[in-house]
């Protein structure tokens, strides 16, 4: 067996007194998520998942991104109406900045019919501060569009999706992990 990784070192004081502060003005904790990737267990080969494929993939995959990317934020009880009239290019304009800049991927998941059924966007995180570490110390990827169709949901293609992400984070030496997610209480309604 694997001995488990060795827990996290405690958050310093500063840290501390940080979150305390933050929380006395009302921020709140509830759409981040953050992976240590010291801590993470190494994947000895890529996930596999029975009657699906995962390929990194390139511009050819971002009208599938673009797609998710909406669905995700319509499910997540945003109206349309809410959303910016020029989502598409805002996000092709992203996409292309991060793919230029942030060695940008997309994950894609396919079924046996060769059907898109899931997405993740991966790439280096790029705020929302100035980066003043040395890589060696902090080199965090993020993840942003994760989503498989609902009729495809509860088999397994949302982790796989994470596994190939955390994977490539590995693969361009990211030494931490950020995900930050949707929901419509963070527009305060």
């Amino acid at each position: 067996p694997t001995p488990a990784p060795a827990p996290a070192p405690a958050p310093a004081p500063v840290a501390i007194a940080y979150i305390a502060l933050s929380r006395s003005l009302g921020f709140k904790e509830g759409n981040a998520l953050t992976l240590d990737l010291g801590h993470c267990a190494p994947m000895q080969h890529q996930p596999e998942l029975r009657g699906f494929s995962f390929e990194c993939a390139g511009a050819e995959a971002d009208e599938h991104v673009l797609r998710h990317w909406t669905a995700m934020w319509l499910e997540a009880g945003i109206a349309e109406s809410e959303l910016m009239p020029d989502l598409k290019q805002r996000t092709f304009d992203f996409i292309a900045k991060a793919r230029a800049d942030l060695e940008y991927t997309s994950i894609i998941a396919r079924d046996t019919a060769k059907e898109v059924v899931g997405s993740a966007s991966c790439q280096l995180w790029a705020g929302p501060q100035p980066s003043t570490l040395d890589e060696r110390i902090l080199k965090p990827g993020t993840v942003w569009a994760v989503y498989v169709r609902p009729d495809m949901r509860r088999q397994g293609i949302g982790r796989a999706l994470m596994q190939h992400c955390i994977a490539r984070w590995i693969r361009i030496g990211c030494t931490a992990g950020a995900l930050i997610y949707a929901y419509r209480d963070l527009t305060g309604t």
